[in-house]
């Protein structure tokens, strides 16, 4: 499968809990492989349609098979299954201002939380009506807010925009979804 994440995860720890990349094994020398599981997953990648799954072919880490391979070892006829793709689903939203105009080209933030929690927001740019469309897929959860595109504010955490709507947690369950998030314009 093209551009599909494929990770190493430490046998004993959680995809979630441990950043995929080149470490020392555990006690034993061995790891899980870990297909299409990212830690910061980017909403509106296709590949996301296919569910994060472990060798041999199952969405849950408890039931992967370990595999060890010892110095000088090989793998051969290694066969990863990998779960059916899930129906793609489009949340088409709209921004607008309490009284119901458009707010041009805000700012749309989501996390993609369908494996576990994120901390790390994509963002798009709604169009000067206000509107915006998001490609994923049927059980796919995000949260997503949006901002004003007028200028920052000063605050204790930092600069922040003053006008924004609150999180909307959402979960694709069909074709196509549909959102109006609404910001109070404060001045």
């Amino acid at each position: 499968m093209a551009r599909i994440v494929v990770g190493l995860v430490r046998s004993n720890r959680t995809p979630k809990d441990d950043y995929m990349k080149v470490e020392r094994t555990d006690e034993q020398g061995r790891y899980v492989i870990a297909i299409n599981h990212d830690r910061y997953p980017d909403p509106t990648d296709p590949t996301n349609a296919y569910p994060p799954s472990f060798y041999p072919g199952v969405m849950d880490q408890a039931q992967a098979q370990v595999i060890t391979v010892g110095a000088g070892e090989r793998l051969n006829e290694f066969a990863i299954r990998i779960p059916s793709k899930r129906t793609a689903s489009v949340l088409k939203g709209t921004v607008v201002w309490s009284d119901g105009s458009p707010v041009a080209e805000a700012d749309v933030l989501m996390l993609d939380v369908t494996e576990g929690e994120s901390n790390v927001p994509q963002s798009l740019r709604a169009d000067a009506q206000g509107k915006f469309a998001i490609n994923g897929y049927t059980g796919q959860k995000l949260i997503i807010e949006a901002r004003s595109n007028r200028r920052y504010v000063p605050s204790a955490n930092g600069p922040q925009p003053m006008e924004r709507t609150e999180k909307a947690r959402i979960t694709l369950e069909r074709p196509t979804e549909t959102v109006r998030l609404v910001i109070t314009k404060l001045r």
